[in-house]
């Protein structure tokens, strides 16, 4: 090789590397900027919304026991919804705080073969006068079964739930149900905080790097997220779905999904849904890929909306969830919803990161 070709080699050489230098110093630059957009456009507000549906859901049920009358439980009742449906766009979000000191479980403990829940309200119904909950009990100790939103719907919505509008109203119950919204209210404070405090895990997302205990690097932060709204499609489909529609319509059983009670399965996913177009909007996601692989952005929002086109004919047949699943119309569109929700969940899973090069693992739905 002459010392021409040897110079050549040489410029070649440092033109590539500056160019892949640059190239990385754009990746790292384009990934802060999604992961900032998270935090400040999606994150914060999320949370910042379902802890203002908490208080006023505890406001409304201290108003209920102190005048026990129907519109004040109904008025519960609609907080009530209120809450589940901020819940519901939250619950997109499957890590950080709502992950710690099994704030998700609290929250929202479901699903619930054992019909825990249930035996766990009656257990603490029943109990002597010494062992009761008063308004002000603190449940953060108890068992996960009876300090969330599926314990309340429980409260609210069964049939025995109208002796918290009768004169006199139920001491017992409604001290019960203060007691989960007020523990609902310190949990969802619990993690807009550490989500809007600076230096609480708003930094630890903010600043991946070596020195950093839980990401590495802005790249699995980015997959963190993924990974988030893959995991969320895949418990639509799998755990809130399937196994309430069942093979087929004699064998379903609608009581498997979750907010059967209340009427607001159909409204949890739909909520849910729309907290995923949020996360993948808000968040700019589509601006990470290479402008001719942006087809995949509009492909999940497509494959969303038709989701959540789906999900409103079914919510304005005004239909019981029991006669939905098994009904011919109905479940042939409850059946369909899964072809769409499998298409989101691959862009999630697999298109974003093969494009980006990355690595989502396994997620907590995954068995051992």
């Amino acid at each position: 090789m002459n010392i021409r070709s040897i110079s050549w080699v040489i410029v070649a050489a440092i033109t590539f590397g500056l160019g892949s230098a640059a190239a990385k110093a754009d990746e790292k630059e384009s990934y802060s900027a999604a992961i900032d957009h998270f935090v400040f456009d999606f994150a914060i507000p999320t949370y910042a919304n379902f802890q203002a549906s908490t208080e006023k859901l505890d406001q409304l049920v201290e108003s209920l026991c102190a005048t026990s009358t129907p519109a004040a439980l109904n008025s519960v009742k609609v907080a009530f919804r209120n809450t589940v449906l901020s819940w519901s766009v939250a619950e997109v979000i499957r890590f950080g705080p709502v992950r710690e000191k099994n704030r998700i479980e609290r929250i929202f403990f479901w699903p619930d073969t054992r019909s825990r829940v249930q035996k766990s309200v009656n257990a603490q119904l029943g109990a002597t006068h010494e062992n009761l909950i008063a308004p002000t009990t603190l449940l953060s100790g108890r068992t996960v079964a009876i300090q969330g939103l599926p314990a309340l719907e429980v409260l609210l919505f069964r049939g025995d739930s109208d002796r918290l509008a009768m004169e006199g109203g139920d001491a017992t119950r409604c001290a019960f149900a203060k007691a989960i919204s007020n523990n609902l209210v310190n949990i969802s404070r619990e993690i807009f905080v550490a989500w809007h405090s600076p230096d609480a895990f708003q930094e630890t997302i903010r600043t991946a790097g070596p020195d950093n205990p839980r990401f590495r690097s802005d790249a699995e932060v980015i997959q963190e997220i993924l990974k988030s709204g893959a995991e969320m499609t895949e418990l639509i489909s799998a755990v809130k779905l399937r196994p309430a529609l069942g093979d087929t319509a004699k064998k379903s059983k609608p009581k498997r999904a979750a907010f059967w009670r209340s009427g607001l399965t159909l409204e949890n996913i739909q909520a849910n849904i729309s907290g995923l177009v949020a996360l993948q909007e808000k968040s700019r996601l589509s601006d990470l890929l290479p402008e001719a692989e942006r087809g995949y952005a509009r492909n999940l929002l497509f494959d969303a909306r038709q989701v959540e086109n789906t999900l409103t004919k079914l919510i304005d047949e005004k239909k019981p969830w029991k006669e939905q699943v098994t009904e011919t119309n109905s479940r042939t569109l409850l059946l369909y919803l899964l072809n769409p929700l499998g298409g989101v969940k691959d862009i999630l899973s697999i298109y974003y990161p093969e494009i980006l090069g990355l690595q989502l693992g396994f997620n907590s739905l995954d068995g051992d």
